[in-house]
C-alpha cells in the first residue's frame, strides 16, 4: 500500500498563482512516482489555509472550497483517485480563532491543567459553546465527506473515522482534533483529549492497518497529557501521521513494551516556502510504502532548487528510509532507549527550569570559563571566610569591588561540596523557585546580586520552607547594600594585597625583570584580578617597555591579538568620565563622547565612530573590562580606568579645550558630564604615575591647566580640588600664580559660588603639605583678603586656622608660618588678616579643625614640644608690636584682640611674652586700658597657682593698668567684688552698699555728673550699678545735690538721641521717690521729647492710683507717645498682684492703647508666668477667658495669634472646660470663614479639642466641613492639624467615633465625603506597623461614595501628601502602595475600579522612574 502525506498548505486567496504553481511541480513529480507504483491513499495533515482565511477576506468556507477546487480535485485527478481516498484534520490555520468568547479562555485554561480536566471538556455537554472556533471546518468536512462513497464515515465534534479497504486491507483512519484549544496565544495550550483516542476510536480496534492522523506532534501537547497520549496511540495506532513543525521527521514510539507505532512528521507545501534556503525547511511531501505488520518505507520528495521536486538523498544514498516493525525484543529495546532519552529530557527539562541556576562543579567546568583558568591564592583572612562560610550557620553576604577575587572564593570554598548551585544573573527568581522544590539544594550563591534581589530570594527561601543557605555576591558597598540579616564579609585591600605579592611571587619573574613586578603590584592596586591580567600580559609578551603605558593597555585589554589606536581611543574617552550616562534620560552624555572629536580623537565619518563605540562597550562589558549597570556604563577594574585617564591625558592633554567645550553644553548635561569628569581625577590620587601628569599639567610655565579659563571655571575648580591631593606642589604655584595676577576687587566681585569654594577647600588640602604650605597658604590669604563668604570655614577662616599650635591643617612648622606672615606684612592689605592669625596662633584651646575639602585625612599635624610654642609667640609677638609701629590707627583692634589672651597666656606660664606685649601696648596708650588690668584680676583670682613672688609680678603689672577715670573705676570694683561661693546674698548687698559709698561721695565732690564719664554711665546697659546708685540716692537726700545731679543728667540727655532710655535713670529716681525736683526733671524731659525716657520713669513713680497711666493715654492720644513708652512704663511698674495685671490691661483697652502691639503682649507675659496646676484657682478666670475669646485674630502678629491660640489651649488642656473648648472652636471656624488665612494661627490646637471633646465640637466641625461655602484658606489650613497631615497615621478628627464621621457624610453628602477623604488615614496600621491595604475609613469611602469622582481625587491627593526619609530607595517606598490599590481593582463600583487602573498605573510609572532614577544616583555615588 502506497500512501502520499503532505502538509501545510496555507492557500492564501491572494496568491492562488503561487500555490498553483507549487501544486503543478507537485504533480509532476507524482506522475512518474505514481507509474513506479500506484498511490492508494492520500493523507493531508492540516493547514488548508493561511491564518484563518487569509485573501478569502477571513470566510473560511469559501477557503475550503477553493482549496477543494484548486488543490484536491486536480489532486486526485493526476492520481487516478477517487476524492474520498483524500483523507484530511484540521490545522491551527484552518480554524476561526476571534469565534469562542475571550472572557471564557481563562477559566477554560484552568480547567484544562490536568489530564481529567481535558477529557472533561472534550466531554462536555456544552463543549459546541466554547469551540465555536472549529465550526467551519468541521462544516466543511461533513459536507466533503458525507456524499463520497466507498468510504465508511463517521463525523465526530472531535475525532472522525473513516474505513476503506484497500486491496483486500482493511485500513482504519482517526482525524484526530488537536486545535480545539488554539486561540490567541497558543503556547502551552495544545490539548488533544485522552478520549479522543480511547472512546471515539472504537470503529477502528479491528483493522489490519490503522492509523491516526492529526496536525501536532505528540511532542506539543500539554505535559500532563502527552505521555497518556503515547502510551494510548502505541496501543490503538500503527501509523501516526501529523504536520504543523515544517521539519519532516519519522520515528517509532514504544511507550509500552508490547506496543509501538510509527510517526510520521511531514515538512509544509508551502507558496510562501519556496525559497526557503535551510535544508531542513524546504517543501516537500513524503511517500509512504506500507506492508503491515513488516515495514514501512517512507521517500521524501523536496525542492532543493526551488522548482522540482526531487527525491531527497541527504541522509539515505537511495532516499529510501526503510523502518522494519520490530518485534518484542526490539520493542522492549525501543522502549528502553526512548525512556532513557525521556529521562533525560526530563533532567534537561528540569535543568532548563532551574536556570540560570547550575550546578556549581558544571560552572567550574564550563569551557572557557576564565575564573578556573589560573591557580588560587589565599591568605589567612581569606581562609577564614571560607571556613566560615562552609560552616557557619545562616545566609551569607560577600562584598568587595569588582576583581578582588569574591566568586573564585566562593568556588573553591564549596567546590567539594555536593548540591551547591551558582548564578549571576539578576533575572533567577523563577528559576530559584524550582531549583529549591525540586533540588533542595544545600547551598545556593547568587552572585551580582543586590540587596532587593538578595531580599527577595531570602523571602522565596523562608516561604517554601527550605533549610538552604544562601550567599550572596555583590561589588556595590553602599550601606544600603551592606543591610543584610545574616552575616557580612568584605574583602579589603589589606587581604587582597598579600594575594597580589603571592600571585607575583609565583610568577616567578626572574632577578633582572623585578622591576616588572613591582610595576605589576603598583598597577594592580590591590586587585587580584587586575595583577592576574598585566602577569599573563607580561608573559604572553616578554617585551613590554613599561615607560609606555599604551603597549601594558594593549597587553591587558587584547592580549595576543592587535588592539587598533580606534579601539585604544574610544575605550580612553569612556575611561574618562566616572561613570558615564548611557542610556533612558542620560544618554545625552554617551551622545556627547561620541560626538565629541576633543574627546575621542577618531578622525572618522560619524556613523563609523558610532560602530566603534558600540562594539568596544559591548565586547568589553562580556569581558568583564567594563560594567553596565542602571544607565551608567564605566570601566572596571578601576585601576584599569586610572590606567586609560592616564594614557588619554599623556597623549592628548587638551582639557582646557574639554572643559570649554562641556561649558557650552545645556545646564543639567554640563553639570553631570562635569561631575563624571571630576569623580575619574578623584578616584587617580593613588597612582603612582599621577603626579607627573598632574604635574605637568600644572606647571605655571607651560602647563595646560595654567589657564584660568580652567582654574576660575566651576569645572576647572573641582578638577584642582582633585589634583591638588595628588600634585600639591605644582597645583599650589600654578593657582599662587594665577590668583597674584588677579586684583583682589577683581577676586571679591567676580571669583564666587561653587567656582571659589572649590579652590578654597583645594586650597585648605593643599596647605597640609609641608613643601606646598607656602604657595598654597598665600593663595588662601589671596583669597581671605578678597573674602565675599560670611560663614566660619571659608577662605578667611581656613587661613587663620594654620596658624594653630595644635590641629592646624598643616604639616608646616612654626618658621615656616612666620615667615609666610612676614612676607605678607610688606602689604599693608593683610595687616588685619595677619592680626586675625596672630589671634589664632595665641589660642590655647579648645581646638577643632575643619575638613572640607572632601579627602582623606592626611598623617596627623605638625604636633610641637613647648619650647617651640614659646619662641612661636615670641615670634608673634615680633610681628604684632611691628604692626602696631606700623600702623597707630591699628591699636585699639590690636588691644581688642589681644585682652581676650590674657588669661590664657598667663595660665600656660608664657608671662614674658606676655608681660612683653603688655608693657608695649601700655606704654603706646599710657597704661589706659581697663580690660588688660581685668583680666589679669581675673587670672589673679580665679587661676593664679604660682609663687609668691609671681603674684608680685603679676600684681605690679595689674596695677600699672591702673583705672585712668572714674567709670573705669567704678567698672573694676564691680568686677572685682562679686558673691563668693558660700557667702549670703543679703550679706553681701549690704557690704557692697557700704563699699561703693566712697565711689558715691567721689562722684559727688568731684562732680562727675559733669564729665564725660557721666555719659558712660547713662548709656551702659551691661554694668550692674544699684549699689552706687542706691548710696548715690543716700547722699542725693541734700536737695543741693540732688538738683545739681538732676540739671546735669537733664543736659547730658540732651545730647543722646530722642528714643534714650537707660538704666541709670529710672534706677536713680526709684532710689529717690516722686518730689518737687524729680517732678521738673520729669516735666522737662516730657517737654523735650524724650518720651520713652518719661514714660519709664513714670512707671517707677507710679501708685496704685495710676495717675502717670492716665496720663500716658491721654498723651498717646495726642500723638506723642507710641507704642514702646507703654512697654517702657509697664517695664518698670511695680505690681502688687495679679489684680494689677488685669486692671491695668482693662485700663489700656479701654483707652483704646493698640491691643495687637501693647495689650494683649502685656498680658500674656505675665499670665504665662502663672503655674498651670494652680489655674484652676485663678482668681480672674472668666475674665480671662472671655478676654483670650475676644481676640481679634486679624493683622495680628504670627507671633501674638500663636500665643493666644498657646493660652487658649493651655486652659482648656488643664481645667477641662468643655465650654471653653466648644467657644473657641466656634471661633476658629468665626475666623477662617472670614480671613484668608495664609499663616495658620491655629496649628497643633485640635490636638487638644480632639477626640477629648468630641462630644460638644465634633458635630459642629463636621457641619463646617460639609458646608458648601467653606473658604479654601480653611480646608487647606487644617488638613495638616485634622488629618493624617505628613503622616500616614490617624489625625485628631479620625481619633473620634468615625460611625458619626460616617453619619456626617449622608448627612453632608455633597462636599463632606470628598474632604473626608483628603483628611483620613492612608493606610490602614496594626499594632505590628503598617498593613499592606487602605485605611479602613477610605476603604467605606468607596463602598458608600464611590460615584463621586471629587472623593477619589481627594484621596489622591492625600496619598501623595507625605514626607520621607530612609536608606532604603525611594522607588520601594512608592511601590507600597501598589499592593494596596490592587485588591480595588475588582471593586463593585465601576468608578472606583476605573480609579484603580488609573492610580496603579500612576505608582508603577513612579516606580520605574524612581528605580531608573534611582540606578543613576547610584552609579553616580557608589
Amino acid at each position: 500500500m502506497r500512501i502520499l502525506h503532505f502538509s501545510d498548505f496555507h492557500l492564501n486567496g491572494s496568491h492562488i498563482a503561487e500555490s498553483q504553481t507549487v501544486l503543478d511541480y507537485m504533480m509532476e513529480a507524482l506522475t512518474d512516482i505514481n507509474e513506479e507504483a500506484n498511490i492508494d491513499l492520500v493523507l493531508f495533515s492540516g493547514d488548508m489555509l493561511v491564518q484563518g482565511g487569509l485573501g478569502f477576506n477571513n470566510d473560511l468556507k469559501q477557503g475550503f472550497e477553493k482549496f477543494h477546487e484548486v488543490v484536491i480535485t486536480p489532486l486526485m485527478s493526476c492520481l487516478g483517485l477517487p476524492e474520498s481516498r483524500f483523507i484530511f484534520t484540521p490545522g491551527n490555520h484552518d480554524i476561526d480563532r476571534n469565534a469562542d468568547n475571550k472572557r471564557l479562555e481563562k477559566g477554560l485554561e484552568d480547567d484544562a491543567k490536568s489530564l481529567k480536566g481535558i477529557v472533561d471538556l472534550v466531554k462536555a455537554d456544552d463543549v459546541e459553546s466554547f469551540t465555536h472556533r472549529i465550526d467551519a471546518f468541521k462544516s466543511f468536512e461533513n459536507e466533503y465527506y458525507s456524499h463520497l462513497s466507498n468510504l465508511s464515515y463517521k463525523y465526530g465534534r472531535f475525532t472522525s473515522t473513516f474505513e476503506i479497504d484497500i486491496d483486500g486491507v482493511s485500513v482504519g483512519i482517526a482525524s484526530l482534533n488537536s486545535v480545539w484549544r488554539c486561540g490567541q496565544d497558543d503556547a502551552h495550550k495544545i490539548a488533544l483529549g485522552l478520549n479522543q483516542i480511547t472512546e471515539q476510536c472504537k470503529p477502528l480496534e479491528n483493522k489490519q492497518l490503522r492509523i491516526a492522523l492529526t496536525h501536532y506532534p505528540i511532542s506539543f501537547l500539554k505535559e500532563v497529557e502527552r505521555v497518556d497520549v503515547t502510551q494510548k496511540c502505541a496501543e490503538n495506532f500503527d501509523l501516526f501521521f501529523c504536520g504543523h513543525s515544517h521539519r519532516g521527521y519519522t520515528n517509532f514510539q514504544a511507550s509500552f513494551r508490547e506496543y509501538v507505532f510509527f510517526e510520521i512528521n511531514a515538512s509544509g507545501t508551502l507558496a510562501g516556502n519556496i525559497y526557503e534556503e535551510h535544508a531542513a525547511y524546504k517543501n516537500s511531501f513524503q511517500i509512504v510504502d506500507c506492508e503491515p505488520g513488516i515495514k514501512y518505507v517512507v521517500r521524501t520528495y523536496w525542492q532543493p532548487n526551488y522548482q522540482k521536486f526531487e527525491l531527497d538523498r541527504s541522509e539515505y544514498p537511495d532516499g529510501k528510509n526503510e523502518k522494519f516493525i520490530p518485534d518484542t525484543a526490539g520493542i522492549i529495546k525501543l522502549y528502553e532507549a526512548q525512556q532513557a532519552e525521556l529521562d533525560n529530557q526530563k533532567k534537561k527539562l528540569l535543568k532548563l527550569s532551574m536556570e540560570p541556576f547550575e550546578s556549581l562543579q558544571d560552572f567550574m567546568n564550563r569551557p572557557g570559563n576564565a575564573l578556573m583558568e589560573s591557580d588560587f591564592v589565599s591568605c589567612d583572612a581569606i581562609d577564614r571566610i571560607m571556613e566560615e562560610l562552609c560552616h557557619g550557620s545562616g545566609n551569607c553576604r560577600l562584598m568587595a569591588l569588582s576583581g578582588m577575587g569574591k566568586t573564585r572564593l566562593i568556588i573553591e570554598a564549596f567546590k567539594q561540596e555536593d548540591n551547591v548551585f551558582y548564578t549571576n544573573s539578576k533575572d533567577c527568581m523563577r528559576g530559584l523557585v524550582s531549583l529549591l522544590k525540586n533540588q533542595n539544594p544545600q547551598v545556593v550563591i547568587i552572585d551580582n546580586c543586590n540587596s532587593e534581589l538578595m531580599h527577595e530570594a531570602e523571602k522565596c527561601i523562608n516561604e517554601i520552607g527550605s533549610t538552604t543557605k544562601l550567599i550572596t555576591i555583590y561589588n556595590v558597598l553602599t550601606p544600603e547594600e551592606k543591610a543584610t540579616g545574616g552575616r557580612l564579609y568584605e574583602l579589603d585591600y589589606t587581604s587582597t594585597e598579600e594575594v597580589v605579592d603571592k600571585m607575583i611571587e609565583r610568577a616567578n619573574f626572574p632577578s633582572n625583570e623585578q622591576q616588572i613586578a613591582q610595576v605589576i603590584k603598583d598597577r594592580s592596586g590591590g586587585i587580584p584580578y587586575m595583577a592576574l591580567l598585566l602577569i599573563r600580559a607580561y608573559q604572553t609578551k616578554r617585551n613590554l617597555e613599561i615607560e609606555n603605558p599604551d603597549l601594558v593597555l594593549s597587553a591587558i585589554l587584547k592580549g595576543d591579538n592587535t588592539l587598533s589606536e580606534q579601539t585604544m581611543d574610544a575605550i580612553r574617552a569612556i575611561s574618562l568620565f566616572e561613570p558615564l550616562g548611557k542610556d533612558d534620560g542620560v544618554v545625552d552624555e554617551y551622545n556627547y563622547v561620541t560626538h565629541s572629536c576633543m574627546i575621542h580623537h577618531i578622525k572618522q565619518q560619524q556613523d563609523v565612530v558610532d560602530t566603534e563605540f558600540t562594539d568596544v562597550v559591548r565586547d568589553y562589558e562580556n569581558r568583564q573590562l567594563l560594567e553596565h549597570e542602571g544607565s551608567c556604563i564605566r570601566i572596571r577594574p578601576r585601576p584599569l580606568a586610572e590606567w586609560l585617564t592616564e594614557s588619554w591625558l599623556q597623549k592628548y592633554g587638551n582639557v582646557a579645550e574639554v572643559i570649554e567645550d562641556i561649558n557650552k553644553q545645556e545646564a543639567d548635561l554640563k553639570r553631570r558630564l562635569f561631575r563624571a569628569l571630576n569623580n575619574r581625577i578623584k578616584q587617580m590620587t593613588n597612582s603612582k604615575f599621577a603626579p607627573q601628569i598632574f604635574d605637568a599639567l600644572n606647571n605655571p610655565q607651560d602647563g595646560s591647566f595654567h589657564d584660568e579659563r580652567i582654574a576660575f571655571s566651576n569645572a576647572g575648580s573641582q578638577l584642582f580640588l582633585s589634583m591638588g591631593v595628588v600634585s600639591p606642589i605644582m597645583v599650589a604655584k600654578n593657582l599662587n600664580s594665577l590668583l597674584q595676577s588677579k586684583r583682589v576687587e577683581w577676586l571679591r566681585e567676580e571669583l564666587d559660588g561653587d567656582t571659589r569654594r572649590n579652590l578654597v577647600w583645594a586650597l585648605e588640602n593643599i596647605c597640609r603639605h609641608e613643601a606646598a604650605f607656602a604657595d598654597a597658604a598665600k593663595c588662601l590669604a589671596r583669597f581671605a583678603v578678597a573674602e565675599n563668604e560670611n560663614f566660619s570655614n571659608n577662605a578667611t577662616g581656613l587661613f587663620v586656622q594654620l596658624f594653630h599650635i595644635y590641629l592646624s591643617g598643616t604639616k608646616a612648622n612654626f618658621k615656616q608660618r612666620i615667615s609666610l606672615l612676614q612676607e605678607l606684612r610688606t602689604d599693608e592689605s593683610y595687616l588685619p588678616l595677619i592680626l586675625k592669625a596672630i589671634d589664632n596662633a595665641f589660642n590655647t584651646g579648645p581646638f577643632h579643625r575643619s575638613n572640607t575639602c572632601g579627602i582623606e585625612e592626611m598623617d596627623d599635624d605638625y604636633t610641637p614640644n613647648g619650647q617651640e610654642i614659646h619662641f612661636y609667640w615670641r615670634d608673634c609677638s615680633i610681628i604684632l608690636k611691628s604692626i602696631i609701629g606700623q600702623r597707630d590707627d591699628m591699636l585699639q583692634e590690636v588691644k581688642n584682640m589681644f585682652e581676650r589672651h590674657i588669661v590664657e597666656l598667663a595660665r600656660v606660664g608664657a608671662k614674658d611674652v606676655l608681660f612683653d606685649i603688655l608693657d608695649y601696648i601700655g606704654g603706646k596708650c599710657n597704661y589706659d586700658w581697663i580690660e588688660a588690668r581685668n583680666a589679669l584680676a581675673q587670672y589673679l583670682e580665679r587661676w593664679f597657682d604660682k609663687t609668691k613672688e609671681q603674684r608680685l609680678e603679676y600684681q605690679a603689672m595689674q596695677d600699672k593698668f591702673v583705672p585712668k577715670n572714674f567709670y573705669d573705676k567704678l567698672m573694676a570694683f564691680v568686677k572685682d567684688n562679686h558673691c563668693k561661693i558660700g557667702e549670703k546674698y543679703l550679706t553681701f548687698a549690704k557690704n557692697m552698699e557700704e563699699r561703693m559709698m566712697p565711689l558715691a561721695d567721689e562722684f559727688v565732690v568731684d562732680k562727675i555728673y559733669e564729665k564725660v564719664d557721666f555719659v558712660k554711665l547713662l548709656t551702659d546697659k551691661q554694668l550692674y550699678n544699684n549699689w552706687f546708685i542706691k548710696d548715690l540716692a543716700i547722699l542725693s537726700k541734700d536737695q543741693v545735690v540732688l538738683v545739681a545731679i538732676l540739671k546735669a543728667t537733664h543736659n547730658t540727655v540732651l545730647s543722646l538721641d530722642k528714643e534714650y532710655v537707660g538704666n541709670f535713670i529710672p534706677n536713680y529716681i526709684s532710689f529717690i521717690g516722686e518730689n518737687d525736683a524729680v517732678r521738673r526733671f520729669l516735666q522737662d524731659m516730657e517737654a523735650s521729647g524724650y518720651y520713652r525716657l518719661a514714660a519709664s520713669i513714670f512707671g517707677v513713680l507710679d501708685k496704685q492710683n495710676r495717675y502717670y497711666l492716665d496720663h500716658l493715654i491721654l498723651g498717646y492720644h495726642e500723638g506723642k507717645y507710641d507704642d514702646d513708652c507703654f512697654m517702657q512704663y509697664l517695664r518698670r511698674y511695680n505690681y502688687q498682684s495679679i489684680d494689677d495685671v488685669f486692671e491695668i490691661f482693662e485700663e489700656l483697652k479701654d483707652g483704646e492703647v493698640n491691643e495687637k502691639t501693647v495689650c494683649y503682649p502685656f498680658l500674656l507675659d505675665h499670665t504665662f508666668l502663672i503655674n498651670k496646676e494652680d489655674i484652676r484657682e485663678f482668681n480672674h478666670i472668666d475674665e480671662y477667658k472671655k478676654i483670650l475669646l475676644d481676640f481679634d485674630f486679624k493683622d495680628s502678629s504670627r507671633f501674638l495669634n500663636q500665643q493666644v491660640v498657646s493660652h487658649v489651649s493651655d486652659l482648656i488642656d488643664f481645667t477641662e472646660d468643655k465650654d471653653l473648648a466648644f467657644h473657641f472652636h466656634q471661633r476658629i471656624m468665626q475666623v477662617l470663614s472670614s480671613l484668608d488665612y495664609v499663616d495658620n494661627p491655629f496649628d497643633n490646637i485640635y490636638f487638644t479639642l480632639l477626640p477629648k471633646y468630641q462630644d460638644v465640637i465634633l458635630d459642629d466641625l463636621l457641619m463646617h466641613l460639609g458646608s458648601s461655602n467653606l473658604l479654601l484658606a480653611y480646608h487647606m489650613t487644617l488638613f495638616l492639624n485634622l488629618g493624617s497631615g505628613l503622616g500616614s497615621g490617624k489625625g485628631p478628627l479620625f481619633q473620634c467615633d468615625n460611625d458619626k464621621l460616617k453619619e456626617a457624610c449622608y448627612t453632608y453628602p455633597e462636599h463632606l465625603p470628598a474632604r473626608l477623604a483628603q483628611l483620613c488615614p492612608v493606610y490602614e496600621f496594626s499594632p505590628e506597623g503598617r498593613k499592606d491595604s487602605f485605611s479602613d475609613f477610605f476603604l467605606w469611602l468607596c463602598d458608600n461614595f464611590g460615584d463621586q469622582q471629587e472623593m477619589l481625587d481627594e484621596f489622591s491627593s492625600n496619598m501623595g501628601t507625605f514626607s520621607w526619609c530612609g536608606v532604603d530607595g525611594f522607588s520601594d517606598f512608592i511601590a507600597l502602595q501598589i499592593p494596596c490599590v490592587k485588591p480595588l481593582l475588582t471593586h463593585k463600583n465601576s468608578n472606583v475600579r476605573e480609579w484603580a487602573e488609573k492610580q496603579l498605573k500612576y505608582v508603577k510609572n513612579e516606580v520605574i522612574r524612581e528605580k531608573g532614577n534611582e540606578a543613576y544616583e547610584k552609579m553616580i555615588r557608589g
